[in-house]
């Protein structure tokens, strides 16, 4: 599974970062270390879906919007994003076979 939330908000950090930072490594790695920070904060609160060592998509899901997004960056495509992360997503994973919004 991705979550779509966390994928967008790691894309989105990465691509700043990366301008930010200079270099599309440390957007990437920025990016997943704000991710983790969250899953950190979630945990401290007592959320269940603080898991800052694994063991649901959130982690998966901030990797592969950091990397998304420093494609993304650099690509020419006319596509929007979600159309661009749908494709991304059915190269390495297949084809998908639903969206949803609930957990």
């Amino acid at each position: 599974m991705v979550d779509l939330k966390h994928f967008r908000a790691s894309m989105l950090v990465s691509q700043a970062a990366g301008v930010g930072l200079g270099r599309a490594g440390r957007g990437i790695a920025a990016a997943n270390l704000a991710g983790w920070a969250v899953e950190w904060t979630q945990a401290a609160q007592g959320h269940v879906g603080g898991q800052p060592f694994g063991g649901n998509e959130d982690l998966y899901s901030n990797f592969a919007g950091s990397l998304f997004g420093q494609v993304a960056r650099l690509g020419s495509s006319t596509a929007d994003w979600a159309e661009r992360a749908v494709g991304l997503l059915e190269r390495f994973h297949g084809p998908l076979h639903s969206v949803s919004d609930t957990k």
